[in-house]
């Protein structure tokens, strides 16, 4: 009779390890291992923030427009304060080979806004978001290929929040930016 307990007790337990073996729970928490969702790209923590780059899929057609999102999420218990410029409050690289094929911050021209104030309460994620045409910097089609693409906010936080010191461009560049994401573009 035991036999039979532990046999109930395991078909009891099945549905439960499946789910779980299923990946229900979501969530982006890496810790070395692939999302689950392949749109959603790995997340960088640095202080209190977390920055992850988002596209809505990873294969694009000729002429479809590549929406490219930029999320930070305060994990911390505090305000995060920052400013940017009213042009773009984020940035994008699309790179090809290594090679840079296209910025988005090179395709501003003389906007002339002002400096606006952003803040990011405790728990709190905003979302920035480029759009890219599939051209390159001097407007021609790019080829069909793998793409790679890093996104950056431009908004100056206050260091004093983030590291507690005035980052150099170079430990911004290494810390503040979202690990890149690839995407396919098709023809």
């Amino acid at each position: 009779m035991p036999r039979l307990l532990h046999k109930n007790r395991v078909i009891r337990l099945l549905p439960l390890a499946f789910l779980l073996s299923a990946g229900c729970g979501g969530g982006n928490s890496n810790n070395g291992v692939a999302p689950l969702d392949p749109t959603i790209g790995d997340t960088r923590q640095f202080g209190n923030l977390e920055f992850n780059a988002t596209t809505t899929k990873r294969s694009f057609t000729s002429g479809e427009i590549v929406p490219i999102t930029l999320k930070i999420k305060n994990t911390g218990a505090t305000l995060v304060s920052g400013s940017y410029s009213g042009c773009n409050s984020s940035d994008a690289r699309i790179t090809y080979n290594s090679l840079t094929k296209w910025l988005y911050s090179e395709t501003i021209v003389g906007c002339g806004a002002g400096i606006l104030p952003l803040s990011i309460p405790p728990g709190e994620t905003i979302a920035l978001s480029v759009e890219w045409d599939q051209k390159a910097q001097d407007g021609s089609p790019v080829s069909a290929g793998i793409y790679s693409i890093k996104t950056w906010t431009n908004i100056w936080m206050r260091p004093v929040t983030i590291t507690g010191s005035d980052p150099t461009e170079a430990q911004r560049e290494a810390n503040l930016f979202a690990p890149p994401i690839e995407v396919t573009l098709t023809r």
